[in-house]
């Protein structure tokens, strides 16, 4: 449960990021989250459950997967869209080759059904900071990205920063969990109301990305579906009751 809730934390820090640099008009590093349950999929070998087929990864300049390797400890790939590299940032410094490779097969297979898949990557070694304990890998992913979405070097945070960068991350996410836009998280979104313009939005919901007003629709035909079947299941109730009743 604990390894879940670290998942949480980092895969909403993450999205949070990249959501705050995708909206500001003067940021110059657009980044997409692909989270770190996707990644467990490439883990058991299922490359084409998320695909991500309405992403324009053109668009963005970094492509970053949180990933947890073997259950016990939290590295980051980052893939850079200009260049085409592909790093993992990892605070052990162990060997990540394999990700890379998992990472590759995914993009893969998205390129046979996306148009610009970006099947082609070139393996990159980053320069990275070490823990020194056994506990802050999250957290180093996390000042990892806070680094690279501002466009600084990714060695400025280092262990003594831990402690800090925790309640940072605590505080951050209580006061900004809350979007203050209507639009989806599509870069070409440019209609408050999620219709029309947006490639995300498509009648009935979206495979990834579903608007606020979307969300509400959603959320009243689920209520609407849960009362019409209460009714019934209360008449069924009352129906067998009623039949037991008379056979005493």
């Amino acid at each position: 449960m604990a390894q879940m809730a670290h998942g949480w934390v980092l895969n909403g820090y993450a999205k949070l990021l990249a959501r705050e640099a995708n909206d500001a008009t003067d940021s110059s590093v657009r980044m997409f989250i692909i989270p770190s349950y996707t990644a467990s999929l490439w883990d058991a070998g299922m490359y084409k459950t998320y695909l991500f087929k309405r992403v324009d990864f053109s668009l963005y300049d970094l492509i970053v997967v949180p990933w947890n390797k073997n259950g016990n400890h939290w590295v980051v790939l980052v893939a850079r869209t200009k260049d085409f590299t592909v790093s993992v940032y990892d605070s052990l410094n162990a060997d990540n080759s394999l990700l890379i490779d998992r990472f590759c097969l995914f993009m893969s297979e998205r390129s046979k059904i996306v148009n610009g898949g970006f099947d082609q990557w070139l393996s990159v070694q980053p320069p990275t900071n070490k823990q020194s304990d056994g506990s802050s890998c999250g957290v180093f992913v996390l000042m990892t990205l806070e680094c690279l979405v501002n466009g600084k070097p990714s060695l400025i945070l280092r262990q003594v920063h831990v402690l800090m960068f925790r309640r940072y991350v605590k505080d951050r996410l209580l006061a900004k969990g809350i979007r203050s836009t209507h639009l989806c998280d599509s870069l070409t979104c440019k209609d408050p109301r999620g219709e029309g313009s947006c490639v995300m939005y498509a009648p009935g919901g979206c495979v990834r990305l579903v608007h606020p007003r979307q969300w509400r629709k959603m959320n009243i035909i689920v209520v609407k579906f849960v009362m019409r079947n209460t009714v019934k299941l209360v008449l069924v109730l009352v129906t067998v009751l009623s039949h037991l009743c008379v056979d005493m």
